[in-house]
């Protein structure tokens, strides 16, 4: 989780040549704002094998899918929200830090985000609920999760393992 500024500029740069996000790394562009729906790449990286890093800063055309670094980002009003969001709106977050850093001449933000313990899953988004506020990520997309990968990610939390603990000093009760 400890990215350098080579590393995240490295990670960037080598998204945007190959023209693609992918399983771990995500564009928003964020110049006008937190982007609406960050929750959705914030618990799909959280509930995903290795986390993920959000990058804000780098526009996506809607039609080519070109990447451009962008920059122009209010750094500290963007940190506050996402502080705010991850905060008080996600359930079972992860560990997470926010990275500001340089590419290009412009200021990029990271957000890098671990995998949430198998025990704490899912992460999702309280104002949607655990069934419709969880996202995994596949590919370079964030889905919702599915009906069985909420019961197995249940399956590992402590609520559902409590007859597994081992009682000991009991003795049987026989009448």
């Amino acid at each position: 989780m400890n990215y350098s500024d080579y590393d995240l500029r490295k990670l960037v740069l080598d998204a945007i040549n190959r023209s693609t996000e992918d399983i771990n790394i995500e564009f928003k562009d964020c110049r006008d704002g937190l982007y609406k729906q960050l929750w959705k790449p914030i618990t799909a990286f959280s509930n995903s094998p290795g986390g993920g890093i959000i990058f804000l800063g780098i526009y996506e055309n809607p039609d080519t899918k070109e990447k451009t670094i962008v920059g122009g980002l209010k750094l500290d009003i963007l940190q506050q929200n996402i502080i705010s969001l991850i905060e008080q709106q996600i359930n079972n977050k992860a560990d997470y830090q926010i990275r500001i850093f340089d590419c290009q001449n412009e200021k990029l933000l990271a957000i890098v985000l671990s995998e949430t313990p198998k025990e704490n899953k899912p992460c999702y988004f309280s104002e949607l609920g655990i069934d419709k506020g969880a996202c995994v990520r596949t590919g370079n997309r964030n889905r919702h999760i599915t009906e069985e990968e909420l019961r197995s990610f249940l399956r590992y939390t402590p609520a559902y393992n409590y007859d597994r603990t081992i009682v000991t000093n009991s003795t049987l009760f026989k009448p």
